[in-house]
């Protein structure tokens, strides 16, 4: 359980957030299925994009049974040994998140760099969450398993709703946190639940088939990576809803967010 008024002022609730239900729907199932493959969250500063996937990783970090931290942000863009602790840090199979935000501030070849290490080292629930400020064409050389665009509040009300939001959190963070302790503490109840019960979770050969039929026809290169990924998401999307069977929302959700 997530006690969030003993959390420092890192912690901006979860259900706090307004907007944005793509990335918190899909940070969800992150938390559900630690080993859901690598990701790519893109989109302009000051989308809540950071912040969304810190407060996320210390919720899966509080209900994990491991008590070590299991996440770690990374931020050492002119790190001369950042390849030796990419891989000192991917050795350490107790953790399950690895984040690097602001990634454009990288050179291409330390990202590939990175990449490499990762894969040839990294866990069977371990996952890489790389978070981009700037669009751009080298954003398909990151060869990720998901993307999840991220885009500015355009609902009139919903930004007033998220600004004053950010001003009382600013003003008295443990009042603010306060005010979310219990919509917090069922939302991680929620994905503990969750976790537990996604190994019993099926998906029906018709349902297997046809979202297999879907990746092959919108992917050429490794499409079985892809339909093992997605099945992964549609099975935690399904144990968040407390059922034990995938449905067809369940693979459509799965395949917005397949890259």
């Amino acid at each position: 359980m997530v006690d969030v008024t003993e959390l420092k002022v890192d912690y901006f609730p979860f259900n706090a957030v307004v907007g944005q239900d793509m990335l918190k729907r899909f940070l969800t199932m992150f938390a559900i299925c630690p080993g859901l493959g690598d990701v790519l969250i893109s989109g302009p500063k000051y989308t809540m994009k950071e912040r969304t996937v810190k407060t996320i990783c210390i919720i899966a970090d509080h209900i994990s049974d491991d008590r070590d931290k299991l996440f770690l942000f990374l931020n050492s863009y002119n790190d001369e040994n950042l390849r030796d602790k990419i891989r000192t840090i991917t050795n350490e199979k107790r953790l399950q998140y690895l984040i690097i935000p602001s990634i454009e501030n990288y050179d291409i070849e330390m990202i590939k760099d990175i990449l490499s290490i990762w894969r040839s080292e990294k866990g069977v629930d371990q996952s890489l969450i790389l978070i981009k400020n700037v669009e751009s064409p080298e954003d398909d050389i990151l060869d990720v398993d998901f993307k999840v665009d991220v885009r500015p509040i355009k609902d009139i009300e919903q930004r007033i709703e998220m600004i004053k939001r950010e001003r009382e959190f600013q003003w008295d963070f443990k009042e603010f946190l306060a005010e979310f302790r219990d919509v917090e503490k069922n939302y991680s109840d929620k994905i503990k639940k969750a976790r537990k019960m996604i190994s019993e979770v099926n998906i029906a050969e018709t349902l297997s088939v046809e979202l297999k039929d879907k990746i092959m026809t919108k992917f050429s290169d490794d499409p079985t990576q892809k339909f093992d990924r997605s099945r992964m998401y549609a099975k935690a999307e399904a144990a968040y809803q407390g059922r034990r069977w995938v449905s067809r929302e369940d693979i459509e959700a799965a395949l917005r967010y397949i890259k």
